[in-house]
């Protein structure tokens, strides 16, 4: 995944542009120019530095490639999300369920708890009360709790 910003208008928007693209063989993501397609991309004020602008959607696609690209998670199925409290898995619990996941459990601890059920996961194991091993994320993913 390339993130970036335009450093000319693109004609539709009148100003910069920001985009998150998969490169196109042969391009890679350390590729100092890659082609990506208009439709990649979305309108960045001129006001925003564009390093920011590049790194906002970076979170999100961490968990979103994971899960559709590299799992290619099917609706259904059940997704357990380390660190789930965090701005890149609170994205990956969101992410999960817009692919359709079944039963997404979310993994965190202290403050960050409340905001893995906020965020749309069904089941919440606390890693620091928890101990990390099969059975209790095996419980937790269960629907029934068991």
């Amino acid at each position: 995944m390339v993130a970036g910003v335009t450093g000319r208008p693109i004609p539709q928007w009148s100003n910069r542009c920001c985009y998150l693209a998969d490169p196109p063989a042969p391009y890679g993501t350390l590729a100092e120019l890659v082609p990506v397609p208009a439709s990649d991309g979305f309108p960045v004020p001129a006001s925003i530095d564009p390093g920011l602008a590049a790194a906002l959607g970076v979170a999100g696609m961490a968990g979103w490639v994971a899960l559709d690209h590299r799992a290619q998670l099917q609706p259904g199925e059940t997704v357990l999300i380390l660190g789930a409290g965090g701005a890149a898995g609170q994205l990956a619990v969101q992410s999960a369920r817009i692919l359709g996941a079944g039963w997404v459990v979310g993994a965190a601890r202290g403050k960050a708890l409340d905001q893995v059920a906020v965020h749309g996961a069904d089941a919440v194991v606390d890693l620091a009360v928890t101990p990390c091993s099969a059975r209790p994320l095996r419980c937790a993913a269960l629907p029934t709790g068991g």
